[in-house]
């Protein structure tokens, strides 16, 4: 039942801005804040995951798998895991 509203959201969006009555860009402003607003609510979700102090190497820790935080953002490069037995190591390789 989602797709079918969303669905006749967006054409009458779109009719309305095709249409441009006044305040249009208004309306359009109205419409697509919603939108940055969640790609932004999941960009920090995934950063407070993958920061030094974050979720991740937090549990990575407690379980004993890493002896310290792995900087999963660092620019320009790949962390790598290689898995044996109990213990696990991580590589950071130069991204090209």
């Amino acid at each position: 039942m989602v797709i079918p509203i969303q669905f006749v959201c967006a054409v009458t969006m779109a009719m309305l801005l095709q249409a441009k009555p006044r305040f249009s860009g208004f309306y359009f402003y109205v419409w697509a804040v919603p939108l940055a607003v969640s790609d932004l609510a999941a960009g920090l979700v995934w950063l407070s995951i993958f920061t030094d102090l974050g979720y991740l190497n937090s549990l990575l820790v407690n379980l004993g798998i890493a002896e310290r935080g792995v900087q999963w953002l660092l620019p320009g490069h790949v962390v790598v895991a290689r898995c044996e037995g109990e213990r696990a190591e991580f590589a950071r390789l130069r991204a090209q």
